[in-house]
């Protein structure tokens, strides 16, 4: 079991537990005006898997809304060296809490460009979970690559089972914080996303919060078929209600994406629609929870 530590951080000072900001400024697209706006009751916590994902997923609504908090709740390392993984590759770092430290001061300057606030957790990402084998993808050809990254995500999948792992220390971040809403992924394709969405769903059963789903970018882009299942898979256990989708007010969501320099180079290579997939509209959902369908296990 990861490292999941109830400490909260945002990155500066000691917590301010309560976020709040001025009146709606969205307007639901043209076409869509048949679906309810995304309005979340406030204080509003945006719940993010790693430093990154809530700002390319939610950075058009961000950008609409200041004030609001982002929780990480994989922003941990391991106290020792890694020689392999996505952190040491893409930040250069080989010590793992070096290279959490940069990865949190790039959030730092994504969420200001937003005009969010973080607050960090300090579980671990899968990949500091999975027991790795020695294996180099610098000179493999393209499909061993990426039966390579299919075969890790399979480890980490049977590592980080349907969000057990980082339920308590959600709990208890949620509960310092003490949100009215709650804006999680919907869980697409890497294994600590699934883990964080299901945690959330397990916890909305019985929170005071009112919970929403974010959809995953770029995931839901790179991976549509994912996405259909996904929801499928969701729209057995709760009832979903798609909502407009929230277009881009400026570009700062661009501008803060580019914030996570140690990243963009990478995802780029592996999920070429990055950038078309940013400057989209983003889409959200509302989870009710009835008396049973919420509180069945992942």
């Amino acid at each position: 079991m990861g490292r999941t530590s109830p400490t909260l951080n945002d990155g500066r000072t000691a917590l301010a537990l309560t976020a709040t900001h001025g009146p709606s400024q969205h307007r639901a697209m043209s076409g869509t005006t048949h679906l309810p706006v995304f309005e979340p009751a406030d204080p509003v916590c945006f719940v993010s898997p790693h430093l990154d994902d809530v700002v390319m997923s939610c950075g058009h609504y961000l950008t609409a809304h200041p004030g609001m908090t982002v929780l990480t709740v994989l922003a941990g390392a391991p106290a020792r060296r890694v020689h392999a993984g996505w952190n040491a590759k893409t930040t250069g770092q080989r010590y793992a809490p070096d290279a959490l430290q940069a990865r949190r001061a790039e959030d730092v300057q994504a969420l200001n460009t937003v005009g969010a606030r973080p607050v960090w957790l300090d579980g671990l990402d899968a990949e500091y979970l999975v027991i790795r084998r020695d294996a180099t993808a610098t000179n493999l050809a393209a499909r061993a690559a990426r039966a390579l990254v299919a075969r890790r995500l399979a480890w980490m999948r049977a590592r980080r089972p349907e969000g057990q792992q980082v339920t308590p220390a959600l709990h208890d971040a949620l509960a310092a914080l003490r949100p009215n809403s709650v804006v999680a992924p919907l869980g697409l394709h890497h294994p600590d996303h699934a883990a964080v969405s299901n945690a959330c769903l397990r916890l909305a059963a019985q929170a005071p919060w009112r919970c929403y789903l974010y959809e995953d970018v770029p995931y839901a882009h790179a991976f549509p078929g994912e996405r259909r299942r996904r929801l499928r898979q969701l729209e057995r256990r709760v009832m979903l209600r798609a909502l407009a989708p929230v277009p881009a007010v400026d570009d700062r969501k661009q501008r803060a994406a580019r914030c996570y320099d140690s990243q963009l180079e990478h995802l780029r290579t592996g999920l070429p629609r990055l950038d078309e997939a940013l400057a989209e509209p983003e889409r959200y959902w509302t989870v009710e929870l009835g008396t049973d369908r919420g509180r069945g296990s992942s």
